[in-house]
């Protein structure tokens, strides 16, 4: 019996061998395909870290109007730069003179008030006459961007 026990376990050992040659044979079969997919893998890796390293600048860099060459992209408008004379140089006059002009007189609360004077003046008489007109038409003669409606004295009530 004893024998046969140790026959036995040989058998097993040998059938347990065959069995991880086989693993280890459908292992190193797949290691190249695993290899290849991680490669690819970094390259996309790679390239998406470009584009975001590019579309980053672009979007949260300094704007200006004098840009970097881009790779692939033409130069459409550096001919007439290329074109010109570089020792061309205009020719300034000294002096440059620019013709005068008058100021407005600034608008002071003392002319804010006659203003409104003459306007409650020019009411009073109409009223004394009888010649009072209605009171959309008053605010419209005043008109609304006027220094006495401006100033606040004659704020009409309720809605324009």
């Amino acid at each position: 019996m004893a024998g046969n026990s140790k026959d036995s376990k040989i058998l097993e050992y040998k059938d347990m061998i065959n069995q991880l040659n086989k693993t280890i044979a459908a292992q190193t079969e797949l290691i190249p395909s695993l290899q290849k997919t991680l490669e690819a893998d970094r390259l996309e890796k790679e390239t998406l870290r470009q584009q975001i390293e590019y579309l980053t600048k672009k979007l949260f860099s300094t704007s200006s109007e004098n840009r970097k060459d881009i790779e692939g992209q033409l130069n459409l408008f550096d001919e007439a730069e290329q074109e010109a004379d570089p020792a061309w140089k205009p020719e300034l006059p000294d002096d440059i003179t620019v013709p005068e002009h008058k100021r407005k007189a600034r608008r002071t609360p003392q002319n804010s008030l006659k203003m409104c004077l003459s306007a409650m003046r020019s009411f009073l008489f109409q009223k004394r006459n009888g010649t009072v007109q209605p009171a959309e038409h008053r605010w419209n003669v005043l008109e609304k961007n006027s220094s006495v409606m401006s100033s606040g004295l004659l704020q009409p009530k309720g809605k324009w």
